[in-house]
């Protein structure tokens, strides 16, 4: 389950500070006609700010069906969702949850297990929320729990070594199993044969544990896979054990005996496996993202899916009538098992890395980009995508245009800069560079200029998309980042390896640009105060706020703070907002004091931005979500 993690309604929602208790409460921040109804973030307020919407549901690392229902349960980077396959409507995020990597469900209480990269396994309450239990025990990522013995015990696995099982009443260990040179990524029960499984991912064993008397039976080994298992699922009345990793899927019958292997084709090392409920069907799916079905009545196996990307998960219907996949790039498919046919494939929001996301001027919208090569349009009031547009690399930074806000640019890894019409839904144009190391952009306050980076800076004609100049800077470093002041006088941008940071004025006295300061290393982020009298500047480990009437270094902030993604003062001035690693802080620019620091997006933050009336933050990040902050 560790991989399948790594590859990690619509009402506007709060979370509780608490450490204990993730619930989902509700919300004062409530939708109006024009905005979002939270308060004005400000430096007396700024302590409250908490998580009020999340845009997407994430990288995917473990999906469900609740029993004899259409509801799909996916698990995610940012918490776990319960999707209507029926209704085919957005989905709702039931509990939230930071890097979640494994779930199930427990028919006879209405309960969900979780598991996660902070190493707890949590128990909740569908219908409330609520944690009822929060069990901290093992020293790695536990990778995955089962519900065992009619839901009075937990078994958990993780990459540290440990195998435990508890007793969920009295949250007590029942048994616990440390053994070396083993990291146990995967578990199954089976309840008929009351027998408990544990994958190795280190030499590719599998334990053989007995539920009842809490002792360890044997150890299996097998020539056919070596290393590197990834799933283990048994069939429904326990005579049957496969398991799946990058040697594919071996079968192993009760009398410990290796099937043959060779029976079950692969083209990529195999994430995920699942029988039946009747038994008659396995299926599984590999990293070249085809998804196999094994009828073992008549020991054939037939290709019923090739989607082209990364599988990390399968998971049949009770009722075995609908089979449901899950993807690297954030998508579920169902397929009808019946006649073999695509039901629905859906993706909410980006699945892979969001690297960029900013509001319009009134903060109705956002507009977002990522790796999965698409750029965003969301309604921030109902928290839905009601537009993309899908071009051929990865989107590093998107922008709404000033003068026209149905004008989207997004700026593209390959190079690239595509202008796309928001109403019509259409490329206008494209234009760009080859040469390009890290993409950034910025508009000119009337929109009707764009600058871009390189190694060195070019400045477009949005309405035509020509070159009107070009500047070179004499270093050998490419330039990362670039900003347009909003007076539209001066543009400054930095160096990657320099760490130089430039001032230029295109229509000034002197074509050339000047240096207004220096970083001991790389200049990740700069940004422009609203009156323009300011530029911050961020790297590894520090912020430097430099007077641009003096062009004087005034302050600097060096307090640990990691490498610096993002920043983006408050619309008065009076805050700045910035990303690293995880967290998103907030600082009371007249005392560069911090005010707050907040968990936010999971496996880092890209991007962070405050809407107009800093009644809301964006954060966009790597665990394919976009976060939306703000004071209830």
């Amino acid at each position: 389950m560790i991989y399948k993690a790594i590859l990690f309604a619509c009402t506007i929602i709060c979370l509780s500070t608490s450490t204990e208790v993730n619930a989902i409460v509700a919300s004062e921040c409530t939708p109006s006609d024009d905005y979002i109804l939270c308060e004005s973030i400000n430096i007396s307020n700024a302590e409250q700010v908490v998580r009020v919407g999340t845009l997407g549901w994430g990288s995917i690392s473990d999906i469900t069906w609740l029993p004899n229902s259409d509801v799909l349960v996916v698990a995610t980077g940012v918490g776990i969702w319960l999707y209507s396959s029926l209704l085919d409507i957005n989905p709702n995020l039931a509990v939230v949850q930071n890097g979640v990597t494994s779930v199930d469900y427990d028919v006879n209480e209405n309960l969900l297990l979780s598991t996660s990269f902070d190493r707890s396994i949590t128990l909740w309450d569908i219908d409330s929320g609520q944690v009822l239990h929060r069990l901290n025990q093992h020293l790695g990522t536990t990778n995955q729990a089962k519900f065992i013995e009619q839901g009075t015990s937990i078994i958990s696995v993780s990459n540290d070594g440990t195998i435990m099982i508890w007793n969920i009443e009295s949250e007590s260990l029942t048994f616990v199993s440390q053994i070396d040179n083993v990291s146990a990524v995967a578990v199954d029960y089976s309840s008929n044969a009351s027998i408990i499984a544990v994958a190795n991912s280190i030499d590719g064993s599998v334990i053989l544990i007995d539920a009842e008397t809490k002792t360890i039976i044997s150890t299996i080994d097998s020539q056919e896979q070596s290393e590197d298992i990834r799933a283990l699922a048994f069939n429904p009345i326990g005579t049957i054990l496969a398991s799946a990793g990058g040697d594919g899927v071996v079968i192993w019958s009760r009398n410990n005996a290796t099937l043959a292997a060779e029976n079950y084709p692969f083209m990529g090392a195999v994430n995920a496996v699942e029988f039946s409920s009747d038994g008659s069907m396995m299926v599984y799916g590999d990293t070249s993202g085809r998804v196999y079905i094994w009828n073992l009545e008549e020991n054939t196996v037939e290709i019923v899916m090739e989607l082209g990307v990364w599988i990390t998960d399968v998971s049949f219907r009770s009722d075995n009538s609908r089979l449901a996949v899950a993807t690297i790039d954030g998508r579920v498919t169902l397929w009808n098992t019946d006649d073999n046919s695509l039901v629905i494939s859906t993706r909410f929001g980006h699945g892979l890395s969001v690297n960029d996301a900013v509001f319009n001027s009134n903060g109705n919208f956002l507009v977002s980009g990522g790796d999965d090569r698409v750029t965003r349009l969301w309604d921030v009031l109902s928290e839905t995508e009601v537009a993309s547009f899908e071009g051929n690399s990865s989107v590093d930074v998107v922008l709404f245009s000033p003068e026209t806000e149905h004008l989207i640019a997004s700026g593209n890894s390959d190079g690239t800069i595509s202008l796309w019409d928001t109403t019509s839904g259409t490329l206008v144009t494209e234009f760009g560079h080859s040469d390009v190391v890290e993409q950034d952009i910025s508009f000119d306050p009337t929109g009707e200029f764009l600058v871009s980076v390189n190694n060195g800076i070019t400045l477009w004609s949005v309405e035509n998309g020509t070159s009107l100049m070009n500047i070179d800077v004499d270093t050998e470093w490419p330039i990362n980042t670039v900003v347009y002041s909003p007076s539209g006088d001066a543009i400054a941008f930095s160096t990657i390896g320099t760490g130089t940071i430039y001032l230029w004025h295109p229509f000034g006295d002197s074509a050339e640009p000047i240096i207004l300061g220096q970083h001991e290393s790389l200049v990740s982020a700069i940004a422009f105060s609203p009156s323009g009298s300011l530029l911050v500047s961020g790297g590894q480990n520090i912020l430097k706020l430099w007077d641009l009437e003096t062009l004087q270094l005034i302050q600097t902030i060096n307090q640990d703070l990691g490498e610096i993604a993002d920043v983006d003062f408050s619309s008065d001035g009076s805050l700045l907002a910035f990303a690293t690693g995880d967290s998103l802080r907030i600082v009371n620019i007249e005392n560069q004091a911090e005010i707050i620091s907040i968990e936010a997006n999971f496996g880092g933050i890209r991007s962070v931005d405050f809407n107009s009336n800093d009644t809301l933050i964006a954060t966009a990040g790597n665990d394919g979500t976009i976060q939306l902050w703000g004071v209830p």
